[in-house]
């Protein structure tokens, strides 16, 4: 009997409940897991990293691997480090089990967001790492393939590339999957007009055409290349003609935020290539509010998770309330069956238990809300702004350090830099886009700074380090440190951190 009271009493066995509720939500949304790397939507499930730790616990690696891929899955959209993080618990969790499947999956998006955050090389040790798990899971091979091969276009590494495209190219046919067939073929049209073969690159896009009724997604990636190629052939009707249909798809069509933030930039380089200034400022309209409207999308996504956790933690407090009616009722009953005494033992070890319990709760609530917050707040312009300011550099970089200085390499390197080759004034083009006439305020706030320190003033705006202004101003490190210091002197800053002192004088 008092084995029965201890284990209607305790609130492990609805802990299990609600891991396994976890586990099996995030299945119903995803699968059995085969599908993860080709998913591109992803919902937010919450209870999983609580899964993860729990079933890591208990030594159940298995389980708490597979929750860890599934956190860090529906975390990608949300919370890009969390979602990292996850990656590498479940890269960790996957060892301890044997299970080699679910290693290479994290292994793979950690490889993706290498990528996507300018981590080539780091990103080319992923991915290869996920291969080597793979075997002979020939689709998710292939997919892992033609990361590699985009990764091996951005470091120039052409020959690496085009070994890889054409492992992925036959792993796709092998596996009769279009989809990613249209992918490695749109990176093999990517890879030959960078290397100035456009009448290659036009014969990869028109296959794609053949694969299959492509959707508008696929239709938008498709056009952009064709109008690109068509660009840097200088054959201008023709790329005249895929920018209108990418116009018409823009506006007639319901396509998401980011694919039309895609489409008026290409449009915008396009209307500024022709020198068509009454076009390209509509074109700057269109994509600004494109911009806009993704940046809301990320917003709302952001205030949807807020509330799917703060739902998940309202049910967890209710079902711990529930525990605690259940105690009561068990313990009333057990009064009737004990001794005083081993029920008074029981009901305070079972309180002293709870308390901290709930403590504990609380605790991670009131954490879990803090961060939240700061996310929230955290500016997602300045993120864009500097992650385009670096974007800038690392081509300014590239450039350096390639010998061909002339032709197709320092054409995109241009497009890179917003279209400038002077590295400042594509600086000054990207900062302006989000902060108009930026450089013109402080000029007009502080008319007794010379131009290099206004240029430095404006560069000083955003969390950039010495050495990246020093790139982007053609100046040298100690030059910028001592206009730093002569900036802290005639504005009077004080010792804190210099972007926030002087966004705030400047908002005076």
């Amino acid at each position: 009997m008092v084995a029965f009271l201890f284990a209607a009493c305790s609130p492990y066995p609805r802990e299990s409940e609600r891991m396994a509720e976890a586990m099996a939500q995030a299945e119903a949304v995803y699968g059995d897991g085969s599908l993860l790397i080709e998913t591109d939507t992803a919902l937010f499930v919450p209870g999983l990293a609580e899964a993860s730790q729990y079933y890591a616990g208990k030594r159940q690696y298995g389980k708490a691997a597979l929750a860890a891929l599934y956190n860090g899955y529906t975390e990608r959209d949300f919370d890009k480090e969390a979602a990292m993080v996850s990656f590498k618990e479940a890269e960790r969790y996957g060892e301890l089990a044997g299970d080699s499947l679910i290693m290479a999956r994290a292994e793979y998006w950690m490889g993706r967001f290498l990528f996507n955050e300018g981590g080539e090389e780091s990103a080319l040790s992923a991915f290869k790492a996920s291969i080597s798990h793979f075997g002979n899971r020939y689709t998710e091979r292939a997919v892992v393939e033609n990361g590699l091969a985009s990764t091996f276009i951005l470091l120039t590494q052409f020959d690496s590339a085009t070994y890889y495209l054409q492992n992925s190219l036959y792993g796709a046919q092998d596996v009769l999957s279009e989809k990613l067939e249209l992918k490695v073929l749109n990176n093999y049209a990517v890879l030959y007009r960078v290397q100035g073969y456009y009448e290659k690159s036009i014969d990869c896009l028109r296959k794609t055409s053949r694969l299959h009724s492509l959707d508008s997604t696929e239709k938008v990636f498709v056009f952009l290349s064709f109008g690109k190629t068509f660009m840097a052939m200088e054959e201008m009707d023709s790329a005249a003609f895929y920018f209108r249909q990418l116009e018409e798809m823009a506006t007639g069509m319901q396509i998401k935020s980011d694919t039309r933030l895609s489409i008026y930039g290409a449009l915008l380089k396009f209307a500024e290539y022709l020198g068509d200034e009454s076009l390209a400022l509509r074109y700057r309209i269109e994509h600004e509010n494109a911009l806009y409207d993704v940046m809301s999308q990320q917003q709302e996504q952001a205030f949807y998770r807020i509330q799917k956790q703060y739902d998940y933690e309202t049910l967890q407090n209710t079902m711990n309330k529930q525990i605690i009616q259940r105690q009561r009722i068990i313990l009333a009953f057990g009064l009737l069956l004990l001794v005083l005494s081993v029920v008074i033992l029981v009901l305070q070890h079972r309180h002293s238990r709870m308390l901290k319990s709930e403590e504990e709760l609380r605790r991670k609530l009131d954490t879990l809300k803090k961060d939240l917050r700061q996310t929230v707040d955290a500016s997602v312009v300045d993120k864009m702004v500097v992650s385009q300011l670096r974007n800038i550099i690392e081509a300014n970089r590239a450039m350096s350090r390639t010998k061909e200085t002339k032709g197709v390499w320092r054409s995109l390197l241009c497009k890179v830099k917003a279209g400038k080759e002077d590295t400042f004034e594509a600086a000054k083009t990207v900062i302006e886009t989000a902060y108009p006439n930026l450089l013109l305020v402080i000029c007009e706030k502080h008319p007794d700074l010379s131009d290099t320190e206004a240029k430095v003033c404006l560069m000083s705006c955003f969390d950039l380090t010495n050495t990246e202004i020093s790139e982007l101003l053609d100046l040298s490190t100690n030059t910028i440190n001592q206009n730093r210091s002569t900036l802290r002197k005639k504005l009077n800053l004080g010792s804190e951190k210099m972007s926030k002192q002087l966004r705030d004088l400047i908002a005076k």
